[in-house]
């Protein structure tokens, strides 16, 4: 049920541990250097690991579906977290990433069901797709300036998630990346100049957004299926709506528009308000109102 691992190893090799379902605890050397894939996944029992900060090679799905492990430590050296590294590992609730860390790859706390909130440290840059998907417990997560990349579907799912505050650094925010969350309200900067696909596709909460200056495109669907929906203010910057880009969000009666009518007239499918699911009655515009006439309020 324990192993304690001679300080002489320096190499754990792929899967080396994995599926030691009996095994509880482990000390790992201080001079390990290389972790390889899936070092201890499936251990199902495993409960606590302490990596020793000389490593320098941390390979993938180290923990994965670890689903007793309830405390790790990340090594002070690492610059990132890999792929599927605590991928379902249902137990785990909180974890402390080192300032060291730069990058939270693919699936790293995918189905992280029971983990309720993670500090990212301020040197964090990038986090990969489906970097935090599901993590159904998950209330509340710093996002600090000097982020640039969030990945697509990076938490969708995140039934928990009530708030969200996206850093101006931020250049790309992906498809369905907030998908499935509890937020109540978003302001998206315009340094991502798009807003894709799905973004925030049924987030049943979501009532106000502000879209900054800057973004210059809402692909279709970005908003759908997002009932409490009341308020949305979008730039002057704005070229280009897609498709539905808003959908079964009854309660939304006028869109707030910082640019003139003029400038309104010239985006690109301006008429998106045009279906049976909405109730938008006007565009409020720098220099007016435009009045429309929507099928549903007839």
């Amino acid at each position: 049920k324990e192993i304690n691992i001679p300080n002489g190893v320096s190499y754990i090799g792929a899967q080396a541990f994995l599926e030691c379902s009996a095994l509880i605890d482990i000390t790992l050397p201080e001079k390990l250097s290389c972790l390889g894939n899936s070092a201890f996944s499936k251990c199902y029992s495993l409960q606590k690991a302490v990596l020793p900060n000389v490593i320098e090679d941390w390979q993938t799905q180290t923990f994965e579906e670890c689903e007793s492990l309830i405390d790790v430590n990340i090594p002070n050296t690492a610059v990132k977290i890999p792929s599927d590294t605590f991928r379902c590992c249902t137990s785990l609730q909180s974890v402390h990433i080192p300032d060291s860390v730069t990058v939270i790859g693919d699936y790293a706390f995918s189905n992280c069901t029971n983990l309720k909130n993670i500090e990212l440290p301020a040197g964090i840059t990038t986090l990969k797709p489906l970097a935090f998907e599901r993590c159904e417990s998950l209330e509340s997560i710093n996002l600090p300036e000097g982020i640039r990349y969030i990945g697509n579907q990076c938490f969708i799912g995140c039934s928990s998630l009530t708030e969200v505050i996206l850093p101006n650094s931020l250049e790309y925010l992906g498809e369905l990346a907030l998908s499935g969350c509890a937020i109540s309200e978003i302001a998206l900067p315009g340094g991502i100049k798009t807003v894709r696909i799905n973004t925030f596709e049924d987030c049943q909460k979501l009532s106000r957004i502000t879209i900054c200056n800057g973004i210059t495109e809402i692909q279709e669907q970005a908003f759908v299926y997002c009932p409490e929906l009341s308020y949305i203010c979008l730039p002057d910057s704005l070229k280009i709506i897609g498709n539905d880009v808003i959908f079964e969000s009854a309660k939304l009666e006028e869109i707030n528009f910082e640019g003139t009518v003029e400038q309104w007239n010239n985006i690109k499918n301006n008429g998106f308000w045009k279906n049976n699911s909405l109730s938008i009655k006007r565009i409020i515009c720098s220099d007016g109102t435009i009045e429309l006439e929507n099928s549903q309020n007839n």
